[in-house]
């Protein structure tokens, strides 16, 4: 009985119950209902607030924007760094803003730097790394093992190749080859 009487008394002025309810209205109905003396915290008034900003287990900084924010996600918080390089007239959709120094709590604007998702795996790629790189031709190369025969440098996958599919690195054809020219 009491828990109807609250939600009619939210629910008043609005065309339908769902557009007037919120999460925070409806809790607050639920923790009345249950607990007459105590009312839910929320935001400011929760003791637990840090005022919107907390730190994921990566180390980035999440910033609560609220849910109708562009770069929100379903809880309205968004990511510190991506949101300074938005603020800053970057375009951001679909880009991955990399930390220069590598500290993601780091969120100046000189070390903000958008890149494409292929740019951001380059930059984070081991030392001597042999798979092709984001604008790097795919140029057409010889045959390692002598043959003469010619194929693109790198294959799908963006894996560097010295040989044909079937060739060998001692320089034979593997058997069962239809050119099996290199055996003696």
């Amino acid at each position: 009985m009491v828990e109807s009487l609250q939600i009619k008394q939210a629910t008043k002025g609005a065309d339908t119950p769902l557009m007037a309810l919120t999460t925070a209205t409806c809790m607050e109905v639920v923790m009345a209902a249950e607990h007459p003396t105590k009312r839910a915290r929320f935001r400011e008034k929760n003791n637990n607030w840090r005022g919107g900003r907390t730190i994921t287990e990566h180390g980035y900084v999440l910033v609560r924007v609220g849910v109708g924010h562009p770069l929100a996600d379903v809880r309205g918080y968004a990511y510190e760094h991506r949101l300074k390089a938005w603020l800053a007239g970057h375009d951001v959709e679909g880009k991955h803003v990399h930390h220069d120094d590598h500290v993601r709590h780091n969120n100046g604007d000189s070390n903000l730097i958008p890149l494409t998702p292929a740019e951001h795996r380059a930059e984070h790629r081991k030392p001597g790394s042999n798979k092709k790189l984001p604008n790097e031709p795919n140029v057409t190369v010889e045959c390692a093992c002598g043959c003469g025969a010619e194929f693109l440098k790198f294959d799908s996958s963006r894996r560097s190749r010295r040989f044909i599919s079937g060739h060998n690195r001692s320089g034979r054809f593997m058997k069962g080859h239809a050119k099996n020219v290199h055996e003696p």
